[in-house]
C-alpha cells in the first residue's frame, strides 16, 4: 500500500478513517491489519485517541518497543491526547534515547503537555530547536510543516519559560519573528517592553501587535489603535510573518504604547487578566484559536482533569524519511 500510494497518502487516509461509518472503518482496519500491520497500529492509536479510549499499559509498552518510528510518533500523540501521566517516564526515556529527530519531536511535545518538570522540558526543547533550525529546509508543503514544527517548539518554550529565559539557540540560526511567538506564549507581562520594541520594525510590527493583544486583551481591530492604509509593508507571498500577521491593519504605535503604559500589567497574564483556571476556561469557550491553545496548556498544568485539545493541530504528514 505504501509503495503504491506513498506514505503521505496513507497517513491522509487514516485521518479520513475517523469520519467513516463504524462498520466500514472496521473493514478497512481489518485490511490494514493483514497487509500493513505497522500502519494498522498507527491507525488504531489515532482512532483510540480521537474517541478517548484507553489502551492497556502493557500494550502501550509493546507498541513503544516496536522498531517503527511511525508507531512511536503516533504513540506519543495518543499518550499526550489521553494525558497518561503514568506513561510519561516511558516517553521521557524516548526523549533521551531516540536519535530520530521526528520521534524526538513527538516525545518532547508530549512531555511538555504531561509533565510539570519545566526545567527538563525547557532544556530538551532548547537542544532540539537548533537541530531543526540547522536542517536543510525542505521544499513545497514540507517546508510549511518544517516551519510549523519550529514554531511549535518555540511556542512550548514560551509556555514553560520563566520571565528571565530567552530562546536558547544562536541568534544567527533563527528568524526574529520567533522571538515574538516566544514572548507571546510566555504570558509574562515583563516581556511587553520587548514586544513594544518590535512595533518600530515595519516587517514585524503587526505580528508584535497581535502578541500584545493576546497578553493585554486589547482589541486587535481597535479603531483607536489601528488604521487602514495602502502603505502597509509588503511581505513575501510565502512569508510566515505575512501569514501570522494577517488580519491586522497598520498600527498607531504611539497610542498603543500609551495604552499599555496605562494598563500597568504585571505577572502572568492572558487577555489582560492573571492566568487562572477560571479565566482560562472562559477563553477555551469564547477565545480565538491561539488564545485557546495557550489557555489549554495552562489548564493542563493547573487542573489534572484537563487534557490536550487540538486547537492548533498540525497534521504531520512527513513522518517517514
Amino acid at each position: 500500500m505504501i509503495k503504491e500510494l506513498g506514505f503521505n497518502a496513507v497517513i491522509g487516509s487514516l485521518e479520513a478513517l475517523l469520519r467513516v461509518e463504524i462498520n466500514a472503518r472496521t473493514t478497512q482496519l481489518a485490511l490494514l491489519k493483514e497487509r500493513e500491520p505497522d500502519i494498522f497500529i498507527v491507525a488504531l492509536l489515532k482512532i483510540k485517541a480521537h474517541h478517548q479510549e484507553l489502551i492497556h499499559h502493557d500494550k502501550l509498552l509493546y507498541y513503544l518497543n516496536l522498531p517503527s518510528k511511525e508507531i512511536k510518533i503516533a504513540l506519543c500523540y495518543y499518550v499526550k491526547k489521553m494525558k497518561l501521566i503514568s506513561f510519561s517516564e516511558n516517553i521521557r526515556m524516548l526523549v533521551n534515547s531516540s536519535t530520530d529527530i521526528a520521534v524526538k519531536y513527538a516525545a518532547i511535545d508530549a512531555m511538555c503537555w504531561l509533565s510539570n518538570d519545566n526545567e527538563y522540558n525547557y532544556i530538551a526543547l532548547s537542544q532540539l530547536l537548533p537541530l531543526y533550525l540547522e536542517e536543510n529546509k525542505p521544499k513545497g508543503n514540507q517546508s510549511l510543516i518544517h516551519s510549523q514544527k519550529i514554531e511549535s517548539l518555540v511556542r512550548l518554550m514560551g509556555c514553560i519559560s520563566s520571565n528571565n529565559n530567552k530562546i536558547i539557540a544562536p541568534p544567527s540560526l533563527y528568524p526574529e519573528y520567533l522571538n515574538i511567538i516566544y514572548y507571546t506564549h510566555s504570558c509574562h507581562a515583563e516581556y511587553l517592553p520587548d514586544l513594544i520594541n518590535y512595533l518600530d520594525n515595519p516587517e514585524l510590527s503587526r505580528l508584535a501587535y497581535k502578541g500584545i493583544c493576546i497578553l493585554t486583551g486589547i482589541d486587535v481591530n481597535s479603531p483607536e489603535l489601528t488604521y487602514s492604509s495602502p502603505e502597509k509593508v509588503e511581505l513575501a507571498v510565502d512569508s510566515r510573518v505575512r501569514f501570522l500577521s494577517s488580519g491586522v491593519n497598520n498600527i498607531n504605535i504611539k497610542k498603543v504604547k500609551e495604552t499599555i503604559k496605562l494598563l500597568n500589567l504585571k505577572g502572568k497574564i492572558i487577555l489582560g487578566k492573571p492566568v487562572s483556571i477560571q479565566h482560562c476556561e472562559k477563553i477555551i469557550k469564547k477565545g480565538y484559536q491561539l488564545e485557546r491553545h495557550i489557555a489549554n496548556w495552562h489548564l493542563c498544568h493547573m487542573n489534572k482533569e484537563n487534557k490536550y485539545n487540538d486547537f492548533c493541530f498540525l497534521i504531520e504528514l512527513k513522518i517517514r524519511s
